[in-house]
C-alpha cells in the first residue's frame, strides 16, 4: 500500500523572514542547519542548542531533563564525569529526536612552517597574542 501526502513549500521574501521563520518562530517542519560541538568544550554549544531558556535555542527544544542534564555537564569535575553526562545526554537525543545528524566536519587550519605561537581556540578562532615568525626555516 502506498502512502501519499502533500507537501506545502512556504518561500520566504529574504533571510531575515527565514531566519525568524526557523529560528524565533520555529514555525517549520522540516529545516537544515549547522550546529557543531567541539570536543574539547562541548558545554557551551550544547546548552545553548539545547538548554530551554537559552536565547541561543534555534532548535526550540524544551526538555527539563535535559535541562538538568546540561546542569550536570556544567559542573561534571572530571573528563570521566563529563563523558558519563555525554552518554546520558546521548540517550536522551535519541529519544527525543531533536535533530538529524547528516555528517560530521573537523577543522583545518592551515599556516606557514614560520609562523609559531598560533593558538587556535576551542570555536576555532586563531590567537595570535604570542605568535612569531621565523624566517630561516628552523623550527
Amino acid at each position: 500500500m502506498q502512502s501519499r501526502f502533500t507537501v506545502d513549500i512556504v518561500y520566504t521574501t529574504s533571510i531575515n523572514e527565514l531566519v525568524k521563520t526557523l529560528y524565533a518562530k520555529h514555525d517549520y517542519d522540516i529545516g537544515y542547519a549547522g550546529f557543531n560541538v567541539l570536543d574539547e568544550s562541548p558545554f557551551v554549544r550544547m546548552y545553548s542548542s539545547f538548554y530551554s531558556e537559552s536565547t541561543s535555542n534555534v532548535l526550540g527544544y524544551k526538555n527539563p531533563e535535559m535541562d538538568a542534564l546540561l546542569e550536570q555537564l556544567q559542573t561534571a569535575p572530571t573528563d570521566e564525569d563529563q563523558r558519563k553526562v555525554l552518554e546520558n545526554i546521548q540517550t536522551l537525543v535519541n529519544e527525543t529526536v531533536p535533530m538529524a545528524v547528516v555528517g560530521a566536519g573537523k577543522y583545518f587550519i592551515p599556516w606557514s612552517r614560520d609562523a609559531h605561537g598560533i593558538t587556535p581556540s576551542a570555536d576555532g578562532i586563531m590567537l595570535f597574542g604570542n605568535a612569531w615568525l621565523n624566517s630561516d626555516g628552523a623550527p
